[in-house]
């Protein structure tokens, strides 16, 4: 093959390769930005699991006895956390979804 031939193949080549690469810039750009609009999003899921593992724990034995003061305090302590993970989740549900592009 001439020198002559296998330039313009090369440059066809890298033409065809930037343009082929184009589409994928542009999506690559909107999947990064995508990102930021979910910032509250994954804070409020952050606080939903942090709330639900919190009370997760405190099922595990061993629970203080009945009718002791340790007893009631710890049923106010897990009441709180279930309110709060009630709370949590209220606030994951009113987040909008985004419709996709």
């Amino acid at each position: 093959m001439p020198k002559a031939d296998a330039l313009f193949t090369t440059q066809c080549r890298c033409v065809l390769t930037g343009i082929m690469a184009a589409p994928l810039l542009a999506v690559t750009q909107s999947v990064t930005a995508a990102p930021l609009d979910d910032v509250p999003l994954f804070a409020s899921h952050q606080r939903f699991r942090a709330a639900y593992f919190a009370a997760c724990a405190m099922c595990r034995p061993p629970e203080p006895t009945c009718n002791t003061p340790e007893a009631d305090a710890y049923e106010v302590r897990f009441n709180a956390l279930l309110r709060e993970d009630y709370d949590r989740l209220e606030e994951l549900a009113a987040i909008p979804a985004k419709a996709s592009a």
